[in-house]
């Protein structure tokens, strides 16, 4: 499958052959229709190696873009509140996922 990934810090973003990931016990594969590339995915292309603040704490070679949209393509073992097919967006941001927060 194609990913966009930053291969190289200061480098432009690559589309590049990627495994595809199979899900673990509490994981969703999700068959994106979607992807934003946000300013701070910008400014991760813009850095330079050993720059703060991503270059200096993330190895490159990681794929952009966390403002997503797609539809469930399969689900883990422990998943129990997702099925295949529906369509899900995702949200980057930690949560503890126990409360309304």
């Amino acid at each position: 499958m194609k990913a966009f990934k930053l291969v190289q810090w200061g480098q432009p973003g690559q589309y590049v052959d990627v495994p595809k990931p199979e899900p673990g016990p509490g994981d969703v594969l999700i068959r994106m229709k979607a992807a934003g590339l946000c300013r701070s995915d910008l400014a991760m292309v813009d850095s330079q190696p050993g720059s703060a603040p991503y270059a200096n704490s993330i190895d490159a070679g990681f794929v952009l873009g966390h403002e997503n949209a797609g539809f469930v393509a399969r689900v883990g073992r422990a998943v129990a509140d997702l099925r295949v097919g529906e369509a899900v967006v995702v949200h980057h941001m930690r949560r503890c996922g126990a409360c309304e927060h």
